[in-house]
């Protein structure tokens, strides 16, 4: 049974923005065909983070380029929205730029708890920015946030926001990252 998801104590334009992007997901859910292109088929050269449970590309909502659009998941479709600049900036952690925007991923509010979305954000070096790859097996990793030890949690529509969430070990929490180096 797949997890209920709540969004608490967020301001209403990103809580607007989740609702439409659950709509927008299950009306798009009818329209994509069954014969999309695997995710680990990308032709992009730029990492490129891909949920195991969906195959689907961490991807910028709609290709936005302004602060607080939400980070979502998405079929891999080659373009800027789902290519990603990964940083090591030490300690183990890395800052995951988007190609397309050069914004970062970004935890909203900074808040710390279970269903805040991702988002993107001018860099400003917080741990709200900041990411652990942490392995799962041979392919895959747990992306888990500085700032609470979340993980990056996904789903299997596209247009579905992705959220920060306690670790549970699913594959709804495990990542491919192809092409990175």
């Amino acid at each position: 049974m797949p997890k209920r998801r709540k969004l608490l104590g967020l301001s209403a334009t990103t809580a607007l923005m989740a609702a439409i992007g659950a709509m927008l997901g299950a009306a798009a859910q009818a329209m994509v065909s069954t014969s999309v292109t695997p995710a680990h088929h990308t032709n992009s050269p730029y990492p490129t983070p891909i949920l195991r449970s969906s195959q689907k590309c961490m991807n910028v909502a709609l290709g936005f380029t302004d602060h607080h659009a939400l980070i979502q998941q998405y079929h891999c479709d080659d373009t800027d929205a789902s290519a990603w600049c990964v940083n090591h900036i030490g300690a183990g952690y890395y800052e995951m730029a988007d190609k397309g925007s050069g914004e970062y991923v970004d935890v909203a509010g900074g808040w710390v708890g279970d269903s805040v979305p991702l988002q993107q954000h001018t860099c400003h070096g917080g741990h709200t920015q900041q990411f652990r790859f942490v392995p799962v097996d041979g392919t895959c990793v747990e992306l888990l946030t500085r700032h609470s030890g979340q993980c990056v949690d996904g789903s299997s529509l596209d247009w579905i926001p992705l959220l920060q969430h306690t670790c549970d070990g699913g594959d709804d929490q495990q990542w491919e990252l192809l092409n990175f180096r």
